[in-house]
């Protein structure tokens, strides 16, 4: 995924999808479309993949600016400047 997932989120609002659609889209229909049915959603009992981003996620989308913090199979793997403590 990475930026790739980002630019397929914002052609599909460009398209006309709204923000939740073309999330959703991106994200867990892809996910069942492959079979991995693990991937794709927040929920008890799963492995979260997931990012934080400041703000709302239409404007962090049109900047694409660094995310908070980057979460991989409940993992956190990244996490911006001065956000560490939180």
């Amino acid at each position: 995924h990475g930026k790739s997932v980002l630019k397929e989120i914002a052609l599909l609002i460009t398209a006309g999808f709204s923000m939740e659609e073309a999330i959703r889209c991106a994200t867990k229909t892809s996910a069942d479309l492959l079979g991995m049915e693990e991937e794709g959603v927040l929920a008890p009992g799963k492995a979260a993949s997931f990012i934080l981003v400041r703000g709302p996620a239409a404007a962090w989308l049109r900047q694409m600016e660094p995310a908070v913090a980057v979460y991989l199979k409940g993992k956190k793997v990244h996490t911006s400047e001065g956000y560490e403590n939180r």
